[in-house]
């Protein structure tokens, strides 16, 4: 447990971040912050402010052509700024979860390690690939670990099961049902006697849940500072409150009957990317960042809109997946549709598009 006083991540470790390389933030803009990030953790400094008054371009699309990496994605880069945010909250410093880190801390290079310029002239090119391979051993051994201790971490204990084919229940450590999945002929989910169902937002449709749902994650970012959103609905709604941006064609929605939906949910997570999310009304949302080496090792970690974790899942065998829940969750019809919801995504991150597994 962190004790209030003691940074949740110091400098160091903050210089070994490495992000995932696709659409988004400017890379050398993001390593620069970064950098300022660590000095100030060294200094025993708050980084709240920095952080909050950052702006991150977006990588240009020429830097685009010539790395083919592109830039950092948006949500890793968020979701790890919001963390780090939440140092300087006292509140936050008292979290029992506060020692379980959700994003991977990856080893960039020895010298990274050792607080040296990574073009260190005492590293030479053998000595940085030990040391990626020991970084790697040492994460793939950090990942099992956490894994071993996965059930003694406070909060509710929950499970994912499987119980036919295409068909999942979430219980209780009771082996009580929560919710009733069914994957095919269509996702539905039962809970409480009320059936919800899962289905593609239309393109007619866009606007109105932008406006409800403030707009696509990426376009509000979790470093920033929040204000209330407009009040307005529709497309007036959604210009205000900056919702209009390119349609996410991957939305659905979670929806009872009458047609009132729950939740959004967007993205995939697959060929080890997690690009699967939630959104809720109120521009609240969920991402889900994955840390493990395989299926054996991972643990993926719901993470709301201010870097809060809300629920860690955890793959038992082929039939069962171990959630725990916050203790400051309330199981919320809510939260408890998400769980059931988003529970596979932790298997399916280590699925390829490609076909293979």
């Amino acid at each position: 447990m962190v004790n209030e006083g003691e940074a949740v991540v110091d400098g160091n470790e903050v210089r070994r971040l490495v992000f995932p390389q696709s659409d988004g933030y400017d890379t050398a803009a993001v390593d620069e912050l970064l950098d300022r990030i660590a000095a100030e953790l060294d200094a025993g400094r708050p980084v709240a402010d920095l952080i909050e008054d950052a702006t991150l371009p977006r990588q240009s699309a020429q830097l685009r052509r010539v790395f083919r990496g592109g830039g950092y994605v948006y949500f890793s880069v968020d979701g790890v700024l919001s963390q780090l945010r939440r140092q300087d909250d006292p509140e936050a410093r008292a979290d029992p979860w506060g020692n379980l880190p959700a994003w991977h801390y990856s080893m960039a290079s020895p010298a990274a390690s050792a607080g040296e310029p990574a073009g260190s002239p005492r590293h030479g090119a053998a000595m940085l690939r030990v040391g990626r391979v020991q970084a790697a051993k040492d994460y793939a051994r950090e990942c099992a670990e956490a894994c071993r201790d996965f059930g003694a971490q406070p909060g509710t204990q929950l499970g994912l099961a499987k119980t036919g084919i295409g068909r999942w229940e979430l219980l209780t450590a009771e082996r009580y049902a929560l919710v009733s999945a069914r994957t095919v002929p269509a996702k539905t989910f039962d809970r409480n006697g009320r059936t919800y169902r899962l289905s593609r937002v239309r393109a007619a449709q866009w606007l109105a849940v932008a406006a409800e749902i403030g707009g696509k994650r990426t376009n509000s970012p979790a470093h920033l500072p929040r204000t209330e959103p407009d009040q307005r609905t529709g497309a007036e709604g959604a210009r205000r409150n900056g919702a209009v941006a390119p349609k996410d064609f991957s939305l659905k929605s979670l929806a009872d009957r009458a047609g009132s939906p729950v939740l959004f949910t967007g993205g995939r997570h697959i060929d080890r990317s997690p690009g699967g999310y939630v959104q809720f009304p109120g521009r609240r949302w969920l991402q889900f960042p994955v840390r493990g080496t395989s299926r054996s090792n991972a643990i993926m970690t719901a993470v709301d809109q201010a870097g809060g974790q809300v629920a860690r899942y955890m793959i038992g065998d082929r039939r069962m997946i171990h959630i725990t829940v916050h203790p400051d969750q309330r199981l919320t019809d809510e939260l408890i549709l998400t769980l059931a919801l988003t529970a596979r995504w932790v298997r399916s991150y280590f699925d390829s598009s490609g076909g293979g597994g």
